[in-house]
């Protein structure tokens, strides 16, 4: 008898705990969308590391590397997002994360601060699409970002590919990545990362 999608969403549930989900993958693979779908389905709290900067008051040179689909500095990311992980109204809640530590080099700094707020990271999902599907979600965005354009939007996965792609390398190698396909409906995606998950945590 198939296990129900119930049943998995129950089991993952008393995995996590007060653990980390932090998703990862190139620009417009859905994070967010599914970022709040688990969010819901696992009475977690959502936090993104462009969220956080977005509604922070960051120095000017932040902002435009920012608006201009640039990974800030490193040392402004830990100053400015770190801090975030470790909030007293999220203690007994667990997290998942949009990307967070999305530079090479950044992914210790998160998993210490995330161990050390009892939010460890437990599984990465990897959503991958191609840099087609992203450019066509992108003409049907209405986000309104300042980073949503096709120029800015190139500068996105230039970083992606240089940086970020050595962040999911490091959780693949200790073990804690699982693939899913985004380029599917919200609606098979959803299912496709609920039974990655499940499978992940039942094999940890």
């Amino acid at each position: 008898m198939a296990i129900t999608h119930e049943t998995m969403v129950g089991e993952i549930k008393e995995w996590l705990g007060t653990g980390s989900v932090n998703a990862f993958g190139p620009p417009f693979a859905g994070k967010d969308i599914q970022g709040d779908n688990l969010t819901r389905s696992l009475n977690a709290v959502m936090l993104g590391g462009g969220d956080i900067l977005r509604g922070s008051d960051v120095p000017d040179h932040v902002r435009q590397i920012m608006n201009s689909g640039g990974l800030i500095p490193t040392p402004d990311y830990v100053e400015i997002v770190l801090p975030h992980l470790s909030r007293a109204e999220f203690a007994y809640k667990p997290l998942v994360l949009s990307s967070v530590g999305r530079k090479l080099g950044e992914e210790q700094g998160v998993m210490e601060a995330t161990q050390a707020a009892g939010h460890p990271i437990k599984v990465v999902p990897f959503f991958e699409i191609s840099p087609e599907v992203a450019f066509e979600r992108l003409k049907l965005s209405d986000r309104k970002r300042p980073d949503d354009t096709p120029e800015a939007l190139m500068v996105r996965f230039d970083e992606y590919q240089n940086s970020t792609l050595g962040v999911i390398d490091t959780y693949d190698r200790l073990g804690l990545m699982v693939q899913i396909d985004a380029s599917g409906t919200e609606a098979e995606v959803y299912e496709a990362t609920i039974r990655a998950i499940h499978e992940f945590a039942c094999r940890s």
